[in-house]
């Protein structure tokens, strides 16, 4: 995967398969990925998005085993 990779919000949600709805929920909860603003446009890393993946793959596994 290209590291320098950028994604809308709009590409992030197609690849992760889930809702605007559900990324902005995520973000009032104080959780999500790392995003920027380049001008008027939020943006999100590769790298932020492979980091929040990370972190709910992790919170699966502890839930999973208790």
């Amino acid at each position: 995967m290209n590291s320098d990779a950028v994604y809308s919000i709009n590409e992030y949600c197609r690849r992760e398969k889930i809702s605007r709805a559900r990324l902005y929920k995520e973000w009032n909860e104080g959780r999500g990925p790392r995003s920027f603003y380049r001008g008027s446009h939020r943006l999100i890393t590769a790298e932020a998005a492979d980091e929040y993946r990370r972190q709910l793959e992790a919170a699966s596994t502890e839930a999973a085993s208790a």
